[in-house]
């Protein structure tokens, strides 16, 4: 009798695995692997263009003289400045399991524009340009709500002048990189997700070119005449985002690990 309930277990064994139903997907909450995303940044820092400025005010393009500005204005002038724009980047996740994935960035150009002039004198341009794309490994936490991620990045670099009425060269160069990221999806739906996003870029200094011009200040002793001349490699490749992410979850699955 013992002998043929040994030999009829396995067959028990086997109808029973026939007859329950298959086991649930051990998460079913990441099952969405594949997201797409834009990114708006609306604040930046350390981006190009401050050393630019830095070098600006250290050979006299800075007016300290009342009453300076383009259109009568009082006190001293605000010369040089730096405007930047809202930069964009499309973003491309990949979450290969529950806690490791693979990101990919493209970014639009982040834009610095620098103006600046010596007392009464010639008024100078500045724009550079940062395209950038970066291939990261992610990292997933908190149900993945929490993404952070770091990977090698490519920056192209492009500066243009414009002094006076009078337009320069245009400068390019590749420039290797890192990038690391980190974001929050604090909406973070089965298709769609929202979520705060920290960007921070650092590539090799850019080479792209030599800048020269000559300033004159009018005094009443007579003209002074200053020179600003400084490299390219003075406009840094490193800078910082804060915006947010906008995301939509593609091709269902439901066997992450």
């Amino acid at each position: 009798m013992k002998a043929l309930c040994f030999l009829l277990l396995p067959l028990v064994t086997l109808a029973q695995k026939s007859i329950l139903p298959p086991p649930e997907p051990t998460v079913q909450a990441f099952g969405r692997p594949w997201t797409v995303a834009f990114s708006w940044a609306g604040w930046q820092g350390f981006g190009p263009g401050a050393s630019i400025v830095q070098k600006m005010r250290d050979t006299g393009w800075e007016s300290t003289n009342p009453g300076g500005c383009f259109f009568g204005c009082t006190g001293p002038t605000n010369f040089p400045r730096v405007r930047k724009n809202v930069t964009a980047d499309l973003e491309i996740t990949y979450q290969k399991s529950r806690r490791h994935g693979y990101q990919l960035s493209l970014g639009m150009p982040l834009t610095a524009e620098i103006t600046g002039r010596s007392s009464n004198g010639p008024y100078l341009y500045l724009q550079s340009r940062i395209y950038y794309g970066s291939f990261r490994w992610a990292w997933f936490g908190l149900k993945g709500r929490l993404i952070g991620s770091a990977g090698p990045a490519l920056l192209l670099v492009q500066d243009f002048e414009k002094l006076g009425s009078q337009a320069g060269p245009r400068h390019s160069q590749l420039s290797p990189g890192m990038h690391l990221s980190g974001q929050f999806r604090f909406i973070n739906k089965r298709i769609w997700l929202l979520a705060a996003k920290a960007d921070a870029r650092i590539g090799l200094p850019s080479s792209t070119g030599t800048y020269e011009h000559e300033a004159y200040t009018y005094t009443p002793q007579g003209s002074q005449q200053k020179t600003l001349q400084f490299s390219a490699e003075n406009i840094p490749t490193f800078h910082m985002n804060l915006g947010l992410q906008l995301g939509f979850k593609l091709l269902k699955r439901t066997n992450l690990q």
